[in-house]
């Protein structure tokens, strides 16, 4: 293994200084094409965030070595002898892949001045950010997160998570110092494959933003119960869910759950909970 990754290394390199008046030319026109797509939105310019090997196949030549099983006292399975006998075996190998998800870039993205790792990470990467300098009104789409679950052990040191999307469009107040990042420069994907929160590699997936699903106001029941009955009283449809809920026995026995139904559904329930702090801009702003 070390020796067949050192000669890829090696013969890899070889091969980049016999070419690389074509690599550099392939990277200018890639960064070139990067910039000229950041200038421009359309929600039919999609931007591949995930790809899935598909079911085509193709038979490969496998310079291997013959094998043998017997039992193994330790696994209770099979274990594999390998012997130094060469065999060349016809494989299939699949090495084409379909786009899983993908997503219509913005021409800017905005964060606010809190969310400082995911704002330091963007640095990192050499992306070149604009501070506005007093708070402002914007129109964004971004999204709102349901069914969201935790990892049951940390990967890389982080909790990374799973969630669905449900995209959202609203007008916010950004604080003073937001962070604009704009897409019309080389390092784009870069941003759009961390601030994407399908992306499998995003800061979203990564943990970076589980603050968002903090709830750190809460009813107390003494004070629900005469607002849930002025609720069920006045809405019809409420109490139509209400009563559909109660068919589950484990929502119907427990008081809290059925205040929190409630709760959640009255004005004072903190609406933020769960919605992406990042905005999308579609259209051409001064900054």
């Amino acid at each position: 293994r070390v020796r067949g990754t050192y000669d890829v290394l090696r013969f890899t390199i070889d091969e980049i200084g016999k070419s690389k008046k074509s690599l550099f030319d392939a990277n200018r026109k890639a960064d070139s094409e990067t910039i000229e797509r950041g200038r421009t939105f359309s929600p039919m310019a999609k931007f591949p965030l995930s790809q899935r090997i598909n079911n085509k196949q193709r038979s490969f030549n496998f310079k291997g070595v013959e094998i043998e099983l017997e039992d193994s006292d330790v696994s209770g399975t099979k274990r594999i002898i390998f012997s130094d006998k060469p065999v060349d075996l016809t494989i299939p190998q699949y090495d084409s892949a379909d786009v899983s998800d993908s997503v219509a870039p913005p021409l800017f993205y905005v964060v606010p001045p809190q969310w400082i790792d995911v704002i330091q990470r963007l640095e990192n990467h050499g992306l070149k950010l604009e501070r506005i300098k007093e708070a402002r009104e914007l129109e964004v789409e971004s999204y709102r997160f349901e069914s969201p679950k935790w990892a049951d052990a940390p990967f890389e040191g982080r909790m990374t998570m799973s969630f669905s999307t449900v995209p959202i469009k609203e007008t916010r107040v950004f604080p003073e110092n937001s962070v604009i990042v704009p897409l019309a420069q080389e390092a784009a994907a870069v941003a759009i494959h961390w601030l994407e929160p399908d992306s499998p590699d995003s800061a979203m997936y990564w943990g970076f933003f589980n603050a968002i699903f903090e709830q750190k106001e809460y009813s107390e029941s003494y004070v629900m119960e005469d607002i849930a009955h002025k609720m069920l009283e006045e809405d019809e449809k409420l109490r139509e869910d209400f009563l559909e809920r109660l068919k589950d026995e484990n929502f119907a026995k427990n008081p809290r759950a059925r205040m929190d139904f409630f709760f959640k559904r009255s004005p004072y329930y903190d609406k933020r909970i769960g919605v992406y702090p990042v905005g999308r801009i579609t259209t051409a702003i001064k900054y």
